[in-house]
C-alpha cells in the first residue's frame, strides 16, 4: 500500500478544549496541503501527534520506521525520563514558541517553529455595546456597568484537587495583584469562565474581591469539565466584553488567550511565559508584581494607551499565527521532512 502523504493525526481529550481544537486545526491544514488523514497509524508515513506526553514507549515502538512530529505543547525546560523515552522515537519536534524553539537547539534536538493556530474568523473585534454583549452571553449588565473588567479565561484549579491551584497557571499571583490594585473596588471586576476555576473562586470570596463567574458555579470537588467548558464563538464574545486581558503563569506551551485577547483588540498584561514574548509590546509584559499593578493602572486611566498597545498586538499576532502564515509553515515543515515537495 502506497504510504506517500498519509498522516494519523493523534491527540485528543474529548471534552471539546484546547488539544481537541489544536487536533481539528492540524487536520485542517494538513489537508490545505495535500496530506490524506488516515484513521490508524498502520498505512501512513507520518504520525503527526497534537499532545507530545500522549506519547508511550509502548505505542510508538512499533511505528520506528514512520516519521513522528510531537507537538511541545507545554513548556519543555528540561530532559526529564519521560521526555527522553518519547525523544528517542521523534523525529522533530513542533515548538509553538521561540523560547522553546531555542530549547530544542541548544539541546541539538531537531524542532520546527510553528505557533498554536487561533482562528481569526472566530477571535476578531465586534462593534457591540457592552450592555449587548452581555444579553448575548446571559449575563446580568448590572454586575459590570461602568466597571474596568479584567478578563481571567484560563483552567487553573489542579484536575486532581480542584481546590489547589494550579502550579503553571500560578493564580495565587493574579489574586494579590487584584487584591493591591489602588483602584476602588466598586470601580472594577474580575470576570472568569471556563472550568476548573474553584480556587480562584474561593480565593475571591475570601478577600473579598468583586467577580463574576459566567457559568454554572461549580460546587466543591465537583468537576464542571462538561458543563463550562465554553464554545470558542462564547468565549469570542467575552473577549469582546473584557477591557483587558491578564495572564499570570509561570510556564506555558502557548497560552492561546494572549493571541485570541489580541485578535479581538484587548490589551494583554502577562508575566514573561512561554510565546507572551513573540505576540506583545514590551509594556504588555511584566517581571513583577508592582511592573502588572503600575500597567493595570495605566491601562484604566488611559483608553489611548489601551488602544494604543492592543492595536500593536493586534498586527503583530496577526502577522505571526494568521491562517495564511500557519498554512505556509505546515507546507514547510512537510517539505522538510521529504513528504512533500516545495511548491
Amino acid at each position: 500500500m502506497n504510504m506517500e502523504k498519509k498522516v494519523f493525526v493523534y491527540g485528543s481529550d474529548n471534552m471539546g478544549w484546547s488539544i481537541d481544537s489544536d487536533r481539528n486545526h492540524a487536520i485542517r491544514f494538513l489537508n490545505d496541503i495535500g496530506m490524506n488523514i488516515c484513521k490508524t497509524p498502520l498505512f501512513c508515513s507520518a504520525i503527526h501527534c497534537v499532545w507530545w506526553t500522549k506519547l508511550r514507549r509502548a505505542l510508538i515502538a512499533p511505528f520506528r520506521n514512520k516519521k513522528i512530529i510531537a507537538v511541545a505543547t507545554n513548556e519543555i525546560n528540561e530532559r526529564t525520563e519521560e521526555f527522553n523515552k518519547i525523544n528517542s522515537f521523534v523525529t522533530l519536534w513542533i515548538a509553538p514558541s521561540r523560547k522553546q524553539e531555542l530549547w530544542f537547539l541548544e539541546q541539538n534536538i531537531p524542532c520546527f517553529y510553528l505557533p498554536f493556530y487561533v482562528d481569526e474568523k472566530v477571535f476578531y473585534p465586534r462593534d457591540i455595546p457592552k450592555a449587548m454583549l452581555c444579553e448575548m452571553l446571559c449575563i446580568d449588565y448590572a454586575l459590570l456597568e461602568d466597571r474596568f473588567i479584567i478578563g481571567s479565561f484560563q483552567r487553573d484549579s489542579l484536575g486532581e484537587n480542584l481546590q489547589k491551584p494550579k502550579w503553571q497557571k500560578n493564580p495565587d499571583l493574579l489574586i494579590d495583584i487584584v487584591s493591591e490594585l489602588p483602584i476602588d473596588r466598586d470601580k472594577f471586576v474580575l470576570l472568569l469562565a471556563g472550568p476548573r476555576r474553584h480556587y480562584i473562586i474561593e480565593q475571591c470570596r475570601k478577600r473579598n474581591l468583586p467577580f463574576v463567574f459566567v457559568g454554572k458555579y461549580p460546587h466543591n470537588d465537583e468537576d464542571d469539565i462538561h458543563y463550562n467548558t465554553l464554545p470558542t464563538e462564547k468565549t469570542a464574545l467575552l473577549y469582546n466584553l473584557i477591557d483587558c486581558y491578564i495572564v499570570t503563569s509561570r510556564s506555558e506551551g502557548g497560552p492561546k488567550g494572549i493571541v485570541e485577547a489580541s485578535y479581538t483588540k484587548k490589551p494583554v498584561i502577562s508575566t514573561r511565559t512561554g510565546a507572551a514574548p513573540d505576540y506583545l509590546c514590551d509594556n504588555e509584559i511584566f517581571d513583577s508584581k508592582e511592573e502588572c499593578i503600575k500597567t493595570l493602572c495605566k491601562l484604566y486611566n488611559s483608553k489611548r494607551f489601551a488602544v494604543g498597545i492592543a492595536g500593536k498586538s493586534f498586527e503583530k499576532s496577526l502577522s505571526i499565527g494568521c491562517y495564511k502564515k500557519t498554512k505556509e509553515r505546515y507546507c514547510k515543515l512537510y517539505v522538510s521532512l521529504g513528504i512533500i515537495n516545495e511548491g
